[in-house]
């Protein structure tokens, strides 16, 4: 998914195909991408840039004067990346690759497979089946089974979880610098109410879903550099038409019609470069 469609009136994002694959990316490509030396990110919405003129990855590479790469996809994980050898082989043509820490609501469990994106649908599901959003999936399984069943299956995808990064890290050849980019710091609690429409919400936490300071503390293990931006400026952010200057409501935050209350604002993607420009700077001296 590359949100132009739904977004049009907002933004163009510039979407083009990746060379050598039929993915749908936002652009532009990079003048030297047969011969590499931009850099890369790998990750989900938020390194994307859904209502972000300028993401993060476009203003360090003018701040840095290097072309960039973006390969966020739309509810992506370390699997869905895994999986991709032409975003394997564009991204190990990079300099370097900023690798988003992404939600573990995109993992598959024993109960649950992640067809794609962030949604979910039992395991055995007749093929008509639609897979779901993961909060309604997790919701009704914790009805039905309690606590304790929930959080047997969140350690195991958590579990699952780093043995997907594993699997992507190990594909990744040139250096990388893991990023986390949320609201919260990594350490959350999982609360588990009753007499809610959608109890999920609070076990699986804030984006990124699922992923607590073990499961982080494990995954900055595996990797050399990692940074980290913990900001929510600019939230609610007020979404409007790019020509007429008029609201718009996409219906994406009930309690703030006509604004973005989840994906990352512009002011966040300004705070997330000032974090990142220092570490890219030193990381592409020591490459060369």
């Amino acid at each position: 998914m590359t949100y132009q469609t739904s977004d049009s009136e907002i933004i163009d994002y510039g979407i083009v195909t990746l060379p050598g694959t039929q993915a749908l990316i936002r652009g532009p490509l990079p003048k030297n991408f047969g011969e590499g030396g931009y850099i890369c990110a790998i990750g989900a919405a938020q390194t994307f840039g859904r209502f972000a003129e300028q993401p993060f990855l476009t203003r360090v590479g003018a701040a840095l004067g290097r072309e960039t790469l973006n390969l966020g996809l739309a509810g992506g994980g370390p699997k869905h990346f895994a999986s991709r050898p032409g975003m394997i082989a564009a991204a190990n043509r990079a300099s370097i690759v900023i690798l988003q820490v992404m939600s573990g609501r995109s993992v598959s469990n024993s109960v649950f497979e992640n067809p794609g994106a962030g949604s979910l649908r039992p395991w055995g599901s007749p093929p008509e089946r639609k897979a779901r959003h993961a909060e309604i999936e997790y919701s009704e399984l914790y009805q039905r089974e309690g606590k304790d069943f929930i959080q047997m299956v969140l350690e195991e995808t958590r579990a699952n979880y780093l043995a997907e990064y594993d699997l992507l890290l190990s594909r990744i050849k040139v250096p990388v610098l893991l990023f986390w980019f949320s609201t919260r710091g990594p350490e959350y609690n999982e609360v588990y109410a009753q007499g809610v429409d959608r109890p999920a919400g609070g076990f699986l936490g804030a984006f990124p879903q699922l992923v607590n300071a073990a499961t982080f503390s494990a995954l900055s293990g595996k990797v050399q550099n990692h940074a980290s931006c913990i900001s929510g400026r600019g939230l609610p952010q007020p979404l409007r038409h790019k020509v007429t200057g008029e609201p718009v409501d996409l219906g994406i935050a009930p309690r703030y019609p006509g604004h973005n209350n989840y994906y990352p604002s512009p002011e966040m993607h300004e705070d997330a470069a000032a974090v990142l420009i220092p570490k890219v700077r030193e990381m592409l001296s020591l490459a060369a």
